[in-house]
């Protein structure tokens, strides 16, 4: 499983003690990154370590400043903003599990913000049982049932790996929130695509909570 480190984490603590003492990322503009929390993944990356960081100035919200980075050898090779950028840093994903954990890693509530900013999200729609707490990204049981949702699959192929799992959205335009089936394609060396998409419904804020930053 993929493991993403939450809660009082050296990105909180960095974080905090920056802003109580107005410093920034960084001294001064450079090309410096300033690296934080290391996001450890299932699959197999070869020597290429991955981390939150951020170059130039933080800001309010941290999360709108905060990006994800490649390392190599300790030293910065690159700063990933989309799934696609994945490739080349991937060695292989060998199981089912690991097919789900890279679409998850840029969709989920946990990690998402690195890749969309601003208003317009997209994260994965789970299940939540029927009187659970409302958690980020979960719809109730039986709303889910109601809407003929499943839980996400994925298929083996002999060239890689076909995931169909449930997205939520929200964007400037509409104050509802859009539920969408989508399929998506993984390859063994982490090259993704979006095979089909379709809208299920549109559904109330107060059903689905989405991640919020002040």
């Amino acid at each position: 499983m993929m493991v993403i480190n939450v809660g009082l984490t050296k990105t909180n603590i960095l974080l905090f003690l920056m802003t109580i003492l107005g410093l920034s990322c960084v001294e001064e503009p450079s090309n410096e990154v300033t690296l934080f929390d290391e996001i450890k993944v299932s699959f197999n990356i070869g020597d290429y370590k991955l981390f939150t960081g951020c170059s130039g100035e933080l800001g309010e919200p941290t999360e709108a400043f905060l990006k994800f980075y490649a390392v190599q050898d300790g030293r910065v090779k690159k700063e990933i903003s989309s799934i696609e950028e994945m490739h080349g840093i991937i060695g292989e994903i060998k199981t089912e599990q690991e097919a789900i954990d890279l679409i998850y890693l840029f969709k989920s509530p946990e990690t998402n913000y690195l890749f969309e900013k601003g208003v317009n999200k997209s994260i994965v729609l789970l299940r939540r049982s029927d009187g659970e707490i409302d958690r980020i990204g979960t719809l109730s049981t039986s709303r889910f049932r109601e809407l003929g949702l499943r839980e996400t699959g994925v298929e083996k192929q002999s060239d890689g790996f076909v995931v169909a799992l449930n997205l939520v959205k929200t964007n400037a335009s509409s104050d509802k929130r859009e539920i969408v089936k989508s399929v998506e394609t993984v390859s063994r060396k982490g090259r993704h695509k979006v095979i089909q998409q379709e809208t299920v419904a549109y559904v109330e804020p107060d059903e689905i909570l989405m991640p919020y930053y002040e």
